[in-house]
C-alpha cells in the first residue's frame, strides 16, 4: 500500500472509530455499547492484521520462539517471571494458535484501558479526547507494543492517583510493570501530591534536577540500572550507547515543546478542575525525559507515561471559552492540529516505521 492511501486509511478509521464512539456516548443501553465496541474495534484490527512497525519484527520472532513451550518452561527457562503478563499473553496466544491474536489482546486491552481512563479523567471532552489519542499515540502501540499497554494501564491508575487511592495505584503500578517494567517510574509520582492535591513543588524540583542529571548522564544511568541482576535490569546496559539515528526523536521533541508552550500560556484559565493540574507537572516531566531524545531514544520513552496526560490536557484548551461558537472552533482547530500532527510524525517523518501500512494476507 502506497503512502497516501496508507494515510487515508489510517485517519478514515481514525475518523469512522471517533463519530462511532460519539455516536455511542449519546446513547443508553445495550445500543450505546454496540456502538463503543463497534468503534473501538476498528483500530485494533487495523493493528491486528498489520506487518508493519520497527519492533514488529522482534515481537513476532520472539512469539515464534516461545510459542511451542508450555507456560511454566516459558516461566522458568525462556521468558524469565520479569514482565510476567507478557509471558501470559504469549502463552494465551499459542494457545489461540497465531500472532495475530497476540496482538489482538494487546492492542484490545491497550485501547479499551485508554477509553476507560478517559472516562473518568475527560468525561466532559471524551470524542476529542480519544480522537487525541488515536492520532497522537495509539499508532506508537504498533510498535512499541508492551510499553504502550503499560502506558495505558498507568494512565487508567492516574484516575486513582488524584483520588489519593494508594493501595488501587500502586495495584495498578505493579501490573503495569508485570508489561514493562519501566512503568516503575510510575511509583514515586504518589508522593508529590499532598492530602490536598496540591503538588509538593520542592519535593518535584528536587526529583526534576534529579532526572536532567539522569538525561544528562543516561550512559551512566543505564549502567547502573544494569547492573541490578537480581531484578533482571541486566539487559538496560545495552542501552547505554545508541549508534542510530535521532533526528526523529529531536523533531517530535520540538513539537511536543510548542503544544507545553501553549498549554503554558493559558494554563490558569484550562485547570479548573485543581486535581488536574498535577498533569502539568507530567507534562514538565515528559519534556525532560524529551531531552533525551538527542542522545537516546530509549531513555526518552520514559517520556510517554507523562505525555500521555496530553490527551487530558489538549481538549481542555476548549474549555477556556464560554461561548458555543467559540468552542466549535477550537474543537476544530484542535481536530486539524491533530491530522497535521500523525501527518509530520507518522507519515513525513516516518515514525515507528507504520506507514505505508502493509497486511500478512
Amino acid at each position: 500500500m502506497g503512502v497516501t492511501q496508507s494515510f487515508i486509511l489510517f485517519l478514515g478509521i481514525f475518523l469512522l472509530s471517533t463519530i462511532l464512539i460519539n455516536i455511542g456516548n449519546r446513547k443508553i443501553g445495550a445500543i450505546r455499547n454496540f456502538f463503543i465496541i463497534i468503534g473501538l474495534l476498528l483500530p485494533v484490527l487495523l493493528s491486528t492484521f498489520r506487518t508493519v512497525g520497527t519492533d514488529y519484527g522482534t515481537y513476532l520472532s520472539i512469539f515464534n520462539h516461545s510459542s511451542d513451550l508450555d507456560l511454566l518452561t516459558m516461566l522458568t527457562v525462556e521468558l524469565g517471571y520479569k514482565e510476567i503478563g507478557n509471558t501470559v499473553i504469549i502463552w494465551i496466544a499459542s494457545i489461540l494458535g497465531s500472532f495475530r491474536w497476540y496482538l489482538f489482546i494487546y492492542s484490545s486491552a491497550t485501547i479499551v484501558l485508554t477509553y476507560n481512563a478517559l472516562k473518568k479523567l475527560s468525561p466532559e471532552n471524551i470524542t476529542i479526547s480519544y480522537f487525541v489519542y488515536l492520532t497522537m499515540y495509539f499508532t506508537q502501540s504498533m510498535n512499541i507494543i508492551r510499553q504502550s499497554l503499560a502506558v495505558a494501564i498507568i494512565f487508567y491508575g492516574y484516575y486513582y492517583l488524584i483520588q489519593r487511592d494508594l493501595k488501587k495505584y500502586l495495584v495498578i503500578c505493579i501490573i503495569a510493570t508485570s508489561f514493562h517494567m519501566s512503568a516503575l517510574i510510575a511509583f514515586p509520582l504518589f508522593f508529590f501530591l499532598d492530602e490536598n492535591n496540591n503538588i509538593r513543588k520542592k519535593l518535584f524540583i528536587v526529583f526534576s534536577f534529579f532526572l536532567i542529571f539522569a538525561v544528562l548522564n543516561y550512559e551512566k544511568f543505564f549502567l547502573f540500572i544494569g547492573g541490578i541482576n537480581s531484578f533482571g535490569f541486566d539487559r538496560y546496559t545495552e542501552y547505554a550507547s545508541y549508534s542510530g539515528s535521532i533526528d526523529t526523536n529531536n523533531k517530535i521533541f520540538f513539537m511536543n515543546l510548542f503544544i507545553f508552550l501553549i498549554v503554558f500560556i493559558f494554563r490558569k484559565k484550562m485547570f479548573k478542575n485543581d486535581k488536574l493540574y498535577f498533569f502539568y507537572y507530567l507534562m514538565i516531566v515528559g519534556l525532560i525525559f524529551g531531552i533525551s531524545g538527542f542522545f537516546s531514544p530509549y531513555l526518552k520513552r520514559l517520556s510517554l507515561y507523562s505525555e500521555i496526560v496530553y490527551i487530558v490536557v489538549l481538549p481542555m484548551l476548549t474549555d477556556m471559552f464560554e461561548g458555543v461558537n467559540e468552542k466549535i472552533l477550537l474543537k476544530y482547530l484542535l481536530f486539524i492540529s491533530c491530522v497535521m500532527y500523525f501527518f509530520i510524525a507518522y507519515t513525513w517523518l516516518k515514525f515507528g516505521a507504520i506507514i505505508p501500512y502493509e497486511t500478512f494476507f
